[in-house]
This record gives structure tokens, sequence and C-alpha cells, in this order.
């Protein structure tokens, strides 16, 4: 199987005729905002890498041209493709299907790791980066395991993986 299964499957999802509104790599978060007004978030990795392979314009792009970044080895790039894959899949009317439970859902009020709590009791969850309150939610519940690009005390870094 291709290590780029995963994000194949994600990419193919994404209809032509949704395109990128807004795109913004910051220091430590980059966003994409869709035409249909998901957003997808993440983390900025600058470090050197590649050169950059895309030399378009993000803004009008289809967002599934700019979510193929995400199979980048120009971190910058891959942040961009991984936000636009979230900006699709992190929209109302479709993140139920995913599974997941949409913050508006609640009224806003719900983290994402009580959503999932229960589904955690008794088992081993990794998670991707550290997050706020993340011990207190889930660390009482399940074999936590943290991973973090820079690790604080309890945490692997991400090349554990």
């Amino acid at each position: 199987m291709s290590p780029w299964k995963l994000y194949d499957d994600l990419i193919c999802a994404i209809p032509e005729n949704i395109s990128v509104s807004s795109c913004s790599v910051g220091h430590n978060w980059t966003v994409v905002i869709s035409s249909e007004d998901g957003a997808g978030i993440a983390k900025t990795i600058d470090s050197c890498s590649v050169p950059y392979s895309y030399d378009g314009q993000m803004t009008g792009a289809p967002l599934r041209q700019i979510a193929e970044l995400s199979k980048s080895w120009n971190f910058i790039e891959a942040a961009i493709g991984v936000a636009a894959i979230g900006a699709y899949y992190n929209h109302p009317s479709r993140v139920g299907s995913c599974g997941a439970e949409h913050p508006a859902a609640s009224g806003g009020t719900k983290n994402v790791f009580d959503i999932y709590r229960e589904a955690a009791v008794g088992r081993k969850v990794t998670v991707v980066g550290s997050f706020p309150a993340l011990e207190e939610r889930l660390g009482t519940v399940c074999e936590l395991t943290v991973l973090e690009r820079d690790p604080s005390s309890g945490e692997l870094p991400d090349p554990a993986c």
C-alpha cells in the first residue's frame, strides 16, 4: 500500500468546484479558508526542507489542487496542503459524516477531546501535537502518548511516530 494512500483518499473526495478564499502562513499556524467557508489549520513547520514546488496563486486556486501540497516535502507547502484538506472536511455540512461532531453543534462549548473522551476509555491513544488541557481531558482515562515537534516533559518528539 502507498504511504500516501490516506492523503490520496482525502484529496480525491474534494470536489473540483471549491476554491481557496484565503491562505495565511504564520509563524506557528497555517490557515486555509475555502470558498464554502470551511476552515482548516495546520502547524507551520518553519525549518529547512526542499525548495518550493508550487509557484501559483493560492487565492482562487482549486482547493483540491492546493490539498495535493500535503504530500510535499517542503514543510510550508505541506502545512498549506493539510490545512486545505481540513478546510474541506471541517465544514458543518460534512464533519458528521467523518464521525466527528462540529463545535457549532454544541454551541461551541465542547472541546474535541471531550467529544472523544468516552471512546478513549481504557485504550492506547496517541495525539499528534500538544494541546491545552489535553492531559486533564484524556490522560486520566487512557494510556496517552503525545507526539510533539518541541516536546515538553512526558511528551515524545514527533520522530517517535
